[in-house]
């Protein structure tokens, strides 16, 4: 779906970038159960480490599907 709507989007604005970004493992009630063994990020550092991995992208990256620390996750 993300593929498809960036190459929407791209037609209208060459320019745009539209990803989809993995947060990590996050500490909230929500990743608790699931969590055992898994390092997890505060939930304004994950935020800030999402931030920079878009900031890194350029609209050639447009349709994909990255990381936290910005590495490219293959669909």
């Amino acid at each position: 779906m993300v593929h498809t709507a960036a190459i929407d989007v791209s037609r209208a604005n060459p320019a745009s970038l539209l990803v989809a970004v993995h947060p990590g493992s996050v500490a909230t009630s929500l990743s608790d159960p699931f969590s055992s063994g898994y390092e997890r990020s505060k939930p304004d550092e994950a935020a800030r480490s999402a931030l920079q991995a878009l900031d890194a992208l350029q609209p050639a990256n447009t349709g994909g599907f990255f990381a936290y620390d910005g590495s490219s996750i293959v669909w």
